[in-house]
């Protein structure tokens, strides 16, 4: 066959600009059972029945595990990814306990009729409601308890005990160590003549060991964007931090994450815990702890630190992924904020619903003065709203306060600055390493039709990304923060040693977190 002319057409791909890659999440947490010390990859792939196989149905990581999944995947078919790392308990370690005492003897009788209301570690998932009539015993009251959590399976258990304390229930934590200590309780509704008093029974002792070397089982190439590190081992948070803290500005790569630990405690002792640290891979959430009660023990909310931390970290891993449904965790009602991407690293993290934590009007939660405190020092308040309709995100804040030479900074003291400068620098990493992947390097002019790259080329290549930020609102877009990248941007090219150097300010967008207004009256018309 003969076909005149030739024509040789060849195909290349489009110079398109890429987006910033999946978003990984990993849970640290102690497993009974489970073997110490290892890395369980793609948790959202496993199956109900493989996870109660794993982590125990009903154990206290299952239920933090199912947190971050609700959290993340219900009503959304565009997940992030989960690991974990379990934690054998440690070799000589006890379990926690508290202890419940109803009326003075095993024989007081409830005067008044009444529902007791009573919730252990979650009032959201181990709440239960016990009718006692006038006449029972508190021996028959405290049976009645026990048997209301019979069927219950969960990280605790409950026992009465033998006469004559039969009106005594031992509450004790599944999992062995530390971990137990901060197990919340809350009675309310027990009739007179009955009364209540929680306290604290035998503290639990030795959490995990070899923390050391947990990081060693991340390997140098797998990021993580959010590690949970748990509330019980607080005083080894550094083992994670330090290992986030050198992937913060790491060389030809990019394996930034943060860190978030749940911790409730006294306005005195959350500021103490947080100013030991100054770090921009660091949230350290949660609210104030009871004092002074004798009808409630633990967090003034009633609900592991840790799930609500798992929870956040869920929803954040879930609007940072693109095209993911995030109506139902974002209050904005713009458009295009209601489905998942990289412009959302720069709205707000505060007031973020946090549904499945319990709302509670406790009068002795962190007030407004107390929050500007704990936020200067480094830690971030979730607590009810003003109407007490539901749980929502304070100021999300990182312990960053100070750079390297101590003066204060706050370039990395808010989430959302880490995250959309995080994000940003991720978007130029991938892109650069795709339109550059094989150019070659001059100081003179271009060639049509090679690829070559000059300062001029480097430079338009650069704004055309920045753009691409300016339009996905995590850089201001108008003539002054333009004028501010063109009075700094820089390229110097090395020939010899076959690199270009790009300089340029990074004019982020932030958060309106704060409005002042003066309204001075008149009676003028």
């Amino acid at each position: 066959m003969i076909s005149k002319p030739n024509v040789n057409i060849s195909l290349a791909s489009a110079n398109n600009v890429l987006n910033i890659g999946d978003r990984r999440n990993l849970i640290i947490c102690q497993t009974p059972g489970a073997t110490a010390h290892t890395l369980v990859q793609d948790i959202p792939d496993l199956t109900k029945t493989q996870l109660d196989s794993l982590l125990g149905a009903g154990s206290y990581a299952r239920i933090m595990v199912q947190q971050w999944l609700d959290a993340n995947r219900t009503g959304n078919d565009y997940g992030a990814k989960l690991d974990m790392i379990t934690l054998l308990d440690g070799a000589a370690a006890t379990a926690a306990t508290k202890v419940i005492t109803l009326g003075a003897t095993e024989a007081a009788t409830a005067a008044v009729a009444s529902d007791i209301e009573i919730s252990i570690l979650s009032s959201e998932l181990y709440n239960k409601t016990i009718s006692v009539a006038v006449g029972d015993t508190s021996s028959e009251v405290a049976a009645a308890i026990v048997a209301a959590y019979a069927s219950t399976t969960a990280p605790f258990t409950l026992a009465a005990g033998t006469t004559p304390n039969e009106h005594v229930i031992t509450v004790t934590a599944t999992d062995l160590g530390t971990i137990g200590n901060d197990y919340g309780i809350e009675i309310t509704g027990v009739p007179s003549a009955i009364d209540a008093v929680i306290t604290s029974g035998v503290t639990g002792a030795g959490p995990p060991i070899n923390l050391d070397t947990i990081t060693d089982l991340l390997g140098e190439t797998v990021r993580y964007q959010g590690i949970l590190w748990p509330s019980d081992l607080s005083g080894d948070v550094d083992e994670v931090t330090d290992f986030l803290d050198a992937r913060f500005n790491v060389s030809n790569d990019i394996l930034d994450g943060v860190a978030f630990m749940g911790d409730s405690n006294t306005l005195t002792l959350e500021k103490a815990l947080a100013n030991l640290h100054n770090s921009p891979s660091l949230v350290i959430a949660g609210n104030a702890i009871t004092v002074g009660s004798s009808t409630k023990i633990g967090p003034e909310v009633v609900h592991p630190v840790d799930w609500t931390t798992a929870t956040f970290m869920g929803i954040r891993a879930r609007r940072l992924t693109d095209n993911a449904s995030i109506a139902s965790v974002v209050t904005a009602n713009a458009s295009n904020d209601q489905f998942g991407g990289q412009a959302l690293a720069s709205l707000p993290y505060f007031n973020t619903p946090i549904a499945s934590v319990p709302v509670t009007g406790s009068v002795n939660l962190f007030d407004s003065s107390e929050q500007v405190e704990l936020n200067a020092a480094g830690y971030t308040v979730i607590g009810p709203n003003k109407p007490i309709t539901e749980t929502i995100t304070g100021a999300m804040v990182t312990t960053y306060k100070t750079d390297p030479a101590g003066n204060p900074d706050i370039s990395f003291s808010y989430l959302n600055y880490v995250d959309t400068s995080s994000v940003c620098r991720e978007f130029f990493f991938v892109n650069f390493k795709s339109i550059f992947a094989q150019s070659r390097l001059t100081d003179g002019n271009l060639i049509a039709g090679r690829s070559m790259e000059n300062e001029a080329s480097l430079k338009a290549v650069f704004k055309r990304l920045l753009q691409v930020l300016k339009d996905n609102t995590l850089i201001r877009d108008g003539s002054v923060a333009d004028a501010l990248v063109e009075d700094s941007l820089t390229v110097v090219i090395d020939l010899a040693n076959r690199k270009a150097t790009i300089n340029s300010v990074l004019p982020i967008v932030t958060q309106l977190e704060t409005i002042n207004s003066t309204l001075q009256l008149t009676f003028e018309l």
